[in-house]
């Protein structure tokens, strides 16, 4: 998975730490089970995610990021024209693929719904 990220995605984009266990977890239940599928997934979404990712903040997210990560790192993602890191690319590949779904899913997850239609397989 980290391969395919390194040679799909922005490297600009390689920021934190990723849950490639979650990552995996996630794209299992999902049906994506190999790496041929998974890489074939992200560069199917590329355009859109880096797009997606170069799309000017609101002004109430601005805010927010300001006050998560300091003003400094947000003039530099500013500058730069980058916001996810690799695991939120990925997560939002699989929300463009799988759509309603994966948000259901991901709301779940987020503790956002009490829904058990979604539990993780393990």
């Amino acid at each position: 998975m980290a391969r395919t990220l390194r040679r799909t995605m922005p490297r600009r984009s390689c920021v934190g730490v990723i849950d490639y266990v979650g990552l995996l977890v996630e794209a299992r239940f999902f049906g994506v089970l190999t790496n041929r599928q998974f890489r074939g997934l992200m560069l199917r979404h590329r355009r859109a995610l880096i797009e997606a990712d170069r799309e000017p903040l609101t002004s109430k997210m601005e805010k927010i990021f300001r006050q998560e990560w300091g003003d400094a790192l947000v003039a530099d993602r500013l500058r730069r024209q980058y916001w996810y890191n690799w695991e939120a690319l990925t997560r939002l590949a699989f929300e463009f693929e799988f759509k309603h779904e994966y948000r259901a899913f991901a709301d779940q997850r987020d503790g956002l719904t009490i829904s058990t239609e979604f539990a993780v397989k393990s």
